[in-house]
C-alpha cells in the first residue's frame, strides 16, 4: 500500500462545510511519519544523487556555501509538501520554495528522465509529476510571497517542524 493511501485511510470525516467538502480530522503523527517515509524514499532515489552531482558542480549559483547534503534534504521535503498537498499544476501553485530549494529543483529538472522516474517510484500509483514553471518567478513580489509563506509556516512547521529555520530558504 502506498505512503499516500495509508495517509488516506487515517483521516476520518468531520462536519460539511460550504462547498460539500468535508472537514477532515488527520492523526499528525501519521501525516509526520508518511512525510517521514516520503522524503526519505525520495533522498535515496538515484536521481537525487545525479541532482546532487550536478548542483555541486554548477559554479553560477547563488547560494555556494550551503552543504548539497541539506539542501537535497530541504527539496525532498519540499516535494514531499507537494505531493501530500496534491500541488502538481504550475499554474495553481500553492507552495512555492525559497531560493535554494528552488536552485536543487533545477538542478534535479535537468535530467528529464531521471526527474521523470522520481515521481513513477515516489507518488505511486499515479506517478503524477510536479511541474516547475520558470516564469513564477516572474510574479509579484506578493504572491511569491505568499507561496513561500504558506510552504514555510504552514506546512513546513506542521509536517517537518525540526526545519523551522527553513523559512527563509
Amino acid at each position: 500500500m502506498s505512503l499516500r493511501s495509508r495517509m488516506r485511510m487515517s483521516i476520518s470525516s468531520g462536519s460539511t462545510t460550504s462547498n460539500k467538502r468535508q472537514k477532515v480530522h488527520v492523526d499528525k503523527a501519521v501525516i509526520n511519519t508518511t512525510a517521514i517515509l516520503m522524503k526519505q524514499s525520495m533522498l535515496n532515489h538515484e536521481s537525487i544523487a545525479k541532482a546532487k552531482q550536478v548542483y555541486e558542480a554548477d559554479t553560477k549559483r547563488l547560494f555556494k556555501g550551503v552543504n548539497t547534503d541539506l539542501c537535497a534534504e530541504w527539496y525532498c521535503e519540499f516535494m514531499t509538501l507537494k505531493i501530500m498537498n496534491g500541488d502538481y499544476d504550475p499554474e495553481e501553485a500553492k507552495l512555492s520554495p525559497g531560493g535554494i530549494v528552488d536552485e536543487f529543483w533545477h538542478a534535479h529538472i535537468l535530467d528529464t528522465v531521471g526527474y521523470a522516474k522520481f515521481f513513477k517510484d515516489v507518488n505511486p500509483p499515479s506517478g503524477e509529476m510536479v511541474h516547475h514553471d520558470a516564469l513564477k518567478s516572474q510574479d509579484s513580489a506578493d504572491a511569491i510571497a505568499r507561496r513561500t509563506n504558506k510552504t514555510a509556516r504552514v506546512s513546513f512547521i506542521k509536517v517537518f517542524p525540526v526545519h523551522i529555520s527553513c523559512a527563509h530558504l
